[in-house]
């Protein structure tokens, strides 16, 4: 009997011992994953800002493979850098972890200009004066009042801006600004 339990002893013993030695014992002995960019492509227009964001990495060094002069990196840090369209064109972010070079490609589009849209074909009840009688307005959609001319200060926030005549503006009263 006491044979016998010393022999099942010695396999328990030795099972224990094999396992402990083929599992890993932490976390940091398992196979990691490889760092990668949250994106390989990014498209952004002139003015407009990216972040991109390491992940499975510690630490980047970031830098611009390509297009200097069409993007900037701000905001540098280990894990992110936040990129910004300076004009347009395609650009390279490089990304260097380790030995490892990880790269994204950048694509800046012109910004879209707030297009003046001709309205002489609109009507209204206009009741303007005497000093802007036929000459050209300027107006706002969703706006009370037209303008003298389309720099006025307060036209600055709007994307689009309606031109005509005085005739031919659904506003009734002009700006305090311009007029």
């Amino acid at each position: 009997m006491k044979k016998q339990f010393c022999k099942t002893m010695s396999y328990v013993m030795t099972a224990a011992l094999l396992l402990g030695v083929s599992m890993p014992s932490s976390p940091a002995a398992a196979k990691k994953k490889a760092p990668k960019l949250s994106t390989k492509k990014v498209s952004i227009s002139v003015g407009q800002k990216k972040t991109i964001k390491l992940k499975n990495g510690k630490k980047a060094v970031w830098s611009i493979k390509s297009g200097k002069k069409v993007v900037s990196l701000s905001k540098k840090k280990k894990t992110s850098v936040v990129v910004k369209g300076k004009k347009a064109g395609k650009a390279v972010v490089l990304a260097k972890v380790g030995k490892k070079k990880l790269t994204c490609k950048v694509t800046v589009t012109a910004k879209k200009k707030a297009a003046k849209k001709s309205s002489s074909n609109k009507s209204g009840s206009g009741s303007g004066s005497s000093k802007t009688n036929g000459s050209t307005v300027y107006w706002t959609p969703g706006g009370a009042v037209y303008h003298r001319t389309p720099n006025c200060p307060t036209l600055s926030r709007s994307r689009t801006i309606y031109h005509g005549s005085i005739s031919s503006c659904p506003k009734n009263r002009g700006c305090k600004v311009c007029f």
